[in-house]
């Protein structure tokens, strides 16, 4: 029985879409599917709303270009693009089998992913918000491989419900940002399985001060601690664009090995919640 004072989420208009869509976009022929998720980004890009134009800003330090210019405006339209289009391979995901997902998956360097597990310490998979995420967490736990993701808990929290038990569907477990965070990621890595992290965004205003084309910005320290703190390897993984009918992924070799480790141990300061601030936008609405 869902509590009265849960309908109002259960009605919120975010979370009748995603309901909507689930049940629509499945049965969308592909190319129609695709048309219209990259049309909807297309509108949703040019709202003025204060994440677009942050955005914006964010692309302009980046080509030195002003926020407004015709430059900076085509690859915020095209990184809401991506974006929209993880969300389709998200929303279609339920109605594919593990053997299906993997049909369309050819995946490179997965020796190296065993190779850091085969340590016994787990593996830190890290990586930006860029490519398939969605489809890469789904791919890795339906070929067997039992791990977890960071992600940003989500508002209100029937949305949350939603989205992390359409990732969920082949054994993963999902870590909302909080104050478990650590304890939680540490479990994982102490089973010896993969987590993965982002290393692209603070959520907590509380992470490492760093230049980044000449302006200082944020970044989680969350990961490095995890790394240092359980011994866990890093393992970066390439990831396909979104969106398409057939996909490749590409794991690197580990960015830290034995040799690498120091013999200090981190202040114990650096293992507050507020060190991982990493989520994941591809678990949030555009």
């Amino acid at each position: 029985m869902i509590p009265f004072s849960r309908w109002g989420e259960l009605v919120h208009p975010v979370v009748l879409g995603y309901r909507l869509g689930l049940v629509v976009v499945p049965r969308l022929p592909r190319p129609l599917a695709v048309s219209f998720t990259l049309r909807l980004a297309d509108c949703i890009a040019q709202l003025d709303t204060l994440p677009n134009r942050r955005h914006r800003q964010n692309l302009a330090r980046v080509v030195g270009r002003p926020p407004n210019s015709s430059t900076v405006r085509r690859l915020a339209r095209r990184a809401v693009r991506v974006q929209a289009l993880n969300y389709l391979d998200l929303l279609t995901s339920p109605h594919l089998s593990a053997a299906e997902i993997l049909a369309r998956v050819t995946i490179r360097g997965r020796e190296h992913l065993d190779a850091a597990l085969a340590r016994g310490r787990g593996a830190i998979v890290v990586s930006g918000h860029v490519g398939s995420v969605d489809w890469a967490g789904l791919t890795v736990t339906a070929l067997g491989y039992r791990g977890a993701g960071i992600v940003e808990p989500l508002h209100p929290p029937a949305l949350y419900e939603l989205i992390a038990g359409l990732r969920r569907r082949f054994g993963a477990e999902l870590i909302p940002l909080g104050p478990a965070v650590l304890k939680e990621a540490g479990a994982v890595l102490r089973r010896n399985q993969p987590l993965g992290v982002a290393l692209d965004l603070d959520l907590t205003g509380a992470g490492l001060l760093v230049p980044l084309f000449g302006h200082w910005l944020r970044m989680p320290q969350g990961p490095a601690v995890l790394a240092l703190r359980y011994q866990a390897p890093f393992v970066p993984p390439h990831l396909p664009p979104p969106g398409q009918r057939s996909f490749r992924a590409h794991l690197r070799p580990s960015l830290l090995r034995h040799e690498h480790w120091s013999t200090g141990t981190p202040d114990p300061g650096d293992h507050h919640p507020a060190v991982l601030g990493a989520g994941s936008p591809a678990a949030c609405p555009p």
